[in-house]
Parts: C-alpha cells; sequence; structure tokens
C-alpha cells in the first residue's frame, strides 16, 4: 500500500486571481479546487507504477480558510478528505511516519513577494512576517517543515509561477517536481492558462517524480530548538500574542520562542494566528 499525503491550499489553484472571487463565487471557485485536487488524485493513481488505486491511499487536506471548500462526492474514491476548522496542524494534520510522499498543491508566496498572486502567510490580516533560525520562511516552509519532521518528503509543487520561483531553492536539495498553474502579474492579477493544459502538466510532473523519485531521502530539515520570531501586523496583535507565558515580546510588533520540535512550533503558530485573527 502506497500513502500520499495532499495538502491545497487555493490561492494557487487555476483560474483564481483574487479572494474577492473566493467571496462572490465561492461555487465556482470550489469547483476550480476539486478539479485540481482530483486532477492530482488520478495523476498519483495513473502514475503509481504497479500498483491499482486500491493499493493506492491519499489523504487530501482541504486547507484553505475554514476547510470546506473542496465538493467531496467529486473526487476520486481512494482519496480521504480532512474538512473543517479548527483542527490541530491546521494545514497538515494527520501528517505522520506512515506516508511516502508529500504532494503541496496550490500554494501562493510568502507575505511581502513583489507581483506574488495574493501573497500572505497564514493570515495576511495577523501575520507580516515569519522567521525560524534566521531565515524567512513562508507557508511552504511551513508544512514542508511539518512533514520533514516524520521525514516525509516533498514529491511535488505547484502554484503561480512567482511561488515556484521563490521555492526553486529547495528544489535540487529536496528533489521534488513543480507545476506553474498562473503567472501572477499583481496581488489581484493573473494570466491564466486553461485548465485542461495545467491537468496536463500536473500529470507529466507527476508522472516523471513518482518515477525517478529524486525525492526518496529528502526531507525538509530545521536545526531543534527551533528558534521562531514573528512579525505582527500591528502593536494591538502583539499585546494579544504577548499574554501567551512562553511568547517573549521582542519589538513593538515581534515576539518569539524556542520550540522543541516542528510539531510545537506549528501549534503554537496557529494558536498565534488565531489570537490575532481579529483585533475588534
Amino acid at each position: 500500500m502506497k500513502k500520499y499525503y495532499i495538502c491545497c491550499d487555493m490561492e494557487g489553484i487555476a483560474g483564481v486571481s483574487s479572494f474577492k472571487e473566493m467571496e462572490i463565487q465561492p461555487a465556482a471557485v470550489s469547483k476550480m479546487m476539486t478539479a485540481e485536487v482530483n486532477a492530482l488524485c488520478d495523476a498519483i493513481n495513473r502514475n503509481s507504477r504497479g500498483e491499482t488505486s486500491r493499493d493506492v491511499d491519499i489523504l487530501v487536506a482541504d486547507s484553505h480558510s475554514t476547510g470546506m471548500n473542496i465538493v467531496h462526492s467529486e473526487l476520486c474514491e481512494n482519496a480521504r478528505l480532512i474538512r473543517g476548522f479548527p483542527r490541530a496542524y491546521y494545514m497538515a494534520p494527520g501528517m505522520d511516519p506512515s506516508f511516502d510522499a508529500f504532494f503541496v498543491a496550490g500554494h501562493h508566496a510568502r507575505a511581502g513577494t513583489p507581483e506574488a498572486g495574493m501573497d500572505h502567510t497564514f493570515s495576511g490580516s495577523a501575520i507580516f512576517s515569519v522567521e525560524l533560525n534566521g531565515r524567512e520562511v513562508g507557508e511552504f516552509e511551513i508544512n514542508a517543515g511539518l512533514a520533514g519532521h516524520y521525514k516525509v518528503p516533498v514529491a511535488y509543487v505547484s502554484g503561480d509561477d512567482k511561488f515556484i520561483e521563490q521555492v526553486s531553492v529547495y528544489k535540487e536539495q529536496l528533489g521534488f517536481e513543480t507545476v506553474v498553474t498562473k503567472h501572477a502579474i499583481a496581488r489581484y492579477s493573473s494570466v491564466h492558462r486553461h485548465p485542461k493544459r495545467v491537468f496536463a502538466d500536473i500529470n507529466a510532473a507527476v508522472e516523471k517524480t513518482l518515477e525517478e523519485k529524486k525525492w526518496a531521502g529528502k526531507f525538509m530539515a530545521f536545526e531543534y530548538p527551533l528558534k521562531a520570531r514573528i512579525t505582527l501586523t500591528n502593536t494591538v496583535k502583539t499585546d494579544m500574542a504577548a499574554l501567551i507565558p512562553v511568547l517573549k515580546r521582542t519589538g513593538g510588533r515581534e515576539i518569539s520562542f524556542e520550540a522543541p520540535d516542528f510539531p510545537y512550533f506549528y501549534n503554537m503558530f496557529c494558536a498565534i494566528t488565531l489570537i490575532c485573527w481579529n483585533d475588534k
């Protein structure tokens, strides 16, 4: 039995340019997200050499907003779906060492990336930047870091061109394949290709990554203890976050803490984000 984990966000899927679209066309956008996840599941099933879909288990985390976007009934039959919110390890709940590979789908660039589509890191209203061991990170590093803690390699990454350019620094090191789903030209504007062409690229990337397995034995690794520094979007959010006893306020908008391992960091970061989501 092969086990694969898919963490899918919405900002990086084909066909979507802005948060406003998600608000005014939720059904249409959910359909787009479902179709792209299904294309990825189909590609995994088609290219799992020597296996049938009955021998492949795919766990899909609907990891956008409150996790209620993917149309469950339209997914491949061998795909299990994580829906709903709140939950521990928000974007990758249920991650453990039993998975053969991690697929990062529909992701976006970290907060502050020029000309990237809907750039942010977990929450645009709360988080300005995140540093781990002195290195600025985005959602890719955070999710891949959690998988890496369990020695689960990243096999595939997709999103807009600015995001793919940003994560390309890890491509040789980690051995994953990438798919550009669209070309961002501003925060809320992109050039879009037809979904069928994107889905063909997804299949080609999955075929290559499952055939060559350049990612085997490679993981996103961070030295422990993790030294985390988080810059929030305003001072009142730092007022609230600093109420957590283990956090140290190091500036008007900055807090810092040490985490013994990645799961500890991940849930602490989620707690900070939730506390600071709304300051009214």
